[in-house]
């Protein structure tokens, strides 16, 4: 969501749903002058410099996960199918 905060204000709106590949939108510097924003290219940037560890956080790797709880989650996503 972006919005233009001129005599009139004007909220653009782009819906999105997980997975969705961000929308470049405006960032307006006052009214009628914006510049664009490429908020997919500046989230992958961002994340692609994030510490393994905080990376886990958000996105657990199994491969560093206790067995249990990775067939916990398994066991949990088949039973909700």
């Amino acid at each position: 969501m972006s919005y233009a905060a001129g005599r009139v204000k004007v909220a653009y709106i782009e819906p999105v749903a997980v997975g969705d590949v961000l929308p470049d939108m405006p960032l307006f510097l006052e009214p009628g002058l914006h510049v664009p924003v490429a908020l997919e290219a500046t989230y992958q940037a961002t994340w692609n410099v994030f510490p393994e560890e905080v990376r886990d956080l958000v996105i657990p790797n199994p491969a560093r996960i206790d067995c249990r709880l990775v067939k916990a989650r398994e066991r949990m996503q088949t039973a909700a199918r």
